[in-house]
């Protein structure tokens, strides 16, 4: 298998010791030399080791291509992880990361969280370079694939679980999904923060939240628009 550019495609790349496969299917070319250069998702891969206490349950919203989730599951102060994600095309390849990787300790789901349910499924729009897939449509978009996921609340979801950590990376949808509300249990939430979508007002929003739900910014391990916030 080639990329587009006529370089042969590798089964997988391995990146922070964590093997990907990459499909041409769901694996963008401009994914694929984010891996190659090491810099998909590491800022948050390397903060997430350092961060897992005895006993974590972990809850990711954003599974991508399963590198952080196996991440997470790889520790040995884990105790559960959970991972929920909107695109149903990466299904296939969260599991093969999961397969190559050895790990068998992580409940796979497909769908988004909201804070209220009003309907059991929504649009959600794929796109090209997946990460950049969304819940928003942007204006005069024709070459986004809308595809309809389930909807669950994310109070349902904390009371089940019951996660002590959050990593959440869904470009942009941190700004209504954490809205001051309490997040029971959870005592810390491992954030990407997406200004470019959000904006000014939508990062103010996320910080005051936070704040208003009890947690604080912790600058020991944030990086960038990778943000740690910590119950106090």
């Amino acid at each position: 298998m080639q990329t587009d550019l006529g370089v042969e495609r590798p089964d997988f790349i391995e990146h922070l010791g964590v093997k990907i496969p990459v499909p041409k299917e769901t694996v963008s070319d401009t994914v694929l030399k984010f891996l190659k250069e090491g810099r998909y998702e590491s800022r948050e891969g390397k903060i997430l080791d350092l961060i897992i206490e005895d006993g974590d349950r972990i809850l990711e919203l954003g599974g991508g291509l399963g590198f952080i989730s196996t991440i997470a599951a790889r520790n040995k102060k884990t105790e559960a992880v959970m991972t929920y994600e909107a695109n149903p095309a990466l299904a296939s390849v969260i599991a093969k990361t999961h397969e190559l990787n050895s790990v068998t300790n992580v409940e796979v789901r497909t769908g988004v969280l909201v804070r209220e349910a009003r309907q059991e499924h929504i649009p959600f729009y794929v796109r090209k370079d997946f990460w950049g897939s969304s819940l928003a449509k942007k204006d005069g978009e024709t070459n986004a694939k809308e595809v309809l996921v389930p909807v669950n609340e994310l109070s349902w979801v904390l009371g089940a679980f019951c996660p002590t950590m959050i990593v959440c990376d869904i470009e942009g949808g941190e700004a209504a999904l954490f809205d001051g509300r309490s997040l029971p249990g959870v005592k810390k939430v491992l954030v990407e923060l997406h200004q470019s979508v959000i904006g000014p007002s939508g990062m103010k929003s996320v910080f005051d939240s936070f704040s208003q739900s009890g947690f604080y910014y912790d600058q020991d391990y944030s990086s960038g628009g990778v943000v740690l916030f910590r119950k106090l």
